[in-house]
């Protein structure tokens, strides 16, 4: 297994990588990911999650990384520029800031812009770009595409992530390296997922003047846990991959695996390295899909006691496995899913008022001065 991690900006979590990759065989992180928290062009996420660092330390990171046999990608994928890259003084801005990040030293570049990826493959041929998860591509259609743009390798759709037989299909099509993000806790198919990419590239962009405002997460991040809490199966319905199932993914050509959340502490993200390398985790599996013990979605579901234990989930991939289910043919509605549902633990009481609150704070960010927001006709 090449396992890929989000970068935290200290030397001794290099250290601690290194120590891993001599605990675990053959199967290693093979690199770290991560990018300034603000500039002219951005990521996909917003400046306030996570830490900033200035090109002297980020260059001298990555000769650390280095030394320990551990390669740096640049995330470089916000999902739109506001049509900057079409005005010259802006275009300028972005070359610049691209020269800057190539001369750092990094080994690759990931890009979920179109335009972006045209430019860095036609402008900086050497540099390996990678096709963003944010590209959401799940067909042979998309992957011959960004092939053509010059992508060597992609983080494959995560909605796709439990399509065995679809999966297996496109890694026999395709030359284009191919990985699976593995805990992610979105919810499948969201149709907040593009408009939530698209806040969080604008409140990482220097020209954003409210990059630093929490409203921008609080509107995605509340609608998008009243919407699992309305309905507790959406938290099965996702496309998280358990560290004990990674071999039904190695099975049909899968080797390269990334783990989610950039931001989150050091402690946090090696223990979640630890259990993909370790192939086991014992323990709350919601622990390996949100960043922080102070995230709201974590501290919200602790609130309720929400718990979901791992190893009660052994089995729950065989029929995805075998293809007797397709997320994409159902909204939760088979007897499988719903069975594994009732493993999960919580206080509904407490959950009852948390939905009711998530509505309350959102209606507040929807009109913020209530209806005086409404012109009334004189």
């Amino acid at each position: 297994m090449n396992l890929k991690v989000p970068a935290v900006f200290l030397e001794n979590y290099i250290e601690e990588l290194h120590r891993l990759n001599s605990t675990y065989g053959s199967d290693k992180v093979t690199e770290v990911y991560g990018s300034f928290s603000r500039s002219p062009i951005g990521n996909a996420r917003a400046s306030i999650c996570v830490p900033d660092v200035n090109s002297e330390f980020l260059k001298h990171y990555i000769e650390v990384a280095h030394d320990n046999n551990i390669k740096f990608n640049y995330t470089l994928n916000s999902t739109c520029l506001g049509n900057r890259e079409f005005n010259g003084v802006s275009h300028q801005q972005l070359m610049r800031g691209i020269e800057e990040i190539i001369g750092l030293g990094i080994d690759s570049i990931t890009i979920a812009h179109p335009f972006l990826i045209q430019l860095v493959t036609t402008a900086f041929p050497e540099v390996e770009v990678v096709g963003s998860i944010n590209l959401c591509a799940n067909s042979r259609l998309q992957l011959s595409q960004l092939e053509d743009l010059g992508v060597r390798r992609v983080v494959v759709d995560r909605w796709i992530n439990r399509e065995f037989a679809l999966l297996e299909s496109l890694r026999k099509q395709t030359s284009v390296g191919l990985e699976l993000l593995v805990n992610s806790g979105c919810v499948n198919h969201c149709i907040l997922h593009q408009y939530h990419n698209n806040v969080n590239s604008h409140a990482s962009q220097s020209t954003c003047q409210d990059g630093t405002n929490d409203a921008l997460l609080k509107y995605p991040g509340y609608i998008c846990l009243s919407y699992k809490l309305r309905n507790i199966l959406r938290l099965i319905c996702g496309s998280w991959i358990r560290p004990e199932d990674i071999e039904h993914y190695e099975a049909i050509g899968y080797m390269s695996f990334k783990t989610d959340l950039r931001g989150a502490t050091e402690k946090k993200l090696l223990r979640v390295a630890e259990a993909y390398l370790a192939r086991r985790y014992e323990g709350n599996l919601f622990y390996l899909l949100l960043p922080a013990d102070d995230h709201p979605g974590l501290s919200l579901r602790k609130s309720m006691n929400m718990r979901l234990e791992n190893q009660l989930l052994d089995g729950f991939i065989e029929p995805f496995v075998s293809g007797k289910l397709s997320c994409r043919n159902c909204s939760g509605s088979n007897a499988h899913c719903k069975s594994y549902a009732r493993k999960l633990s919580y206080d509904n009481s407490y959950r009852q008022k948390l939905i009711e609150y998530l509505n309350d704070e959102v209606k507040k960010l929807i009109l913020p001065c209530g209806n005086d927001l409404i012109v009334k006709e004189e």
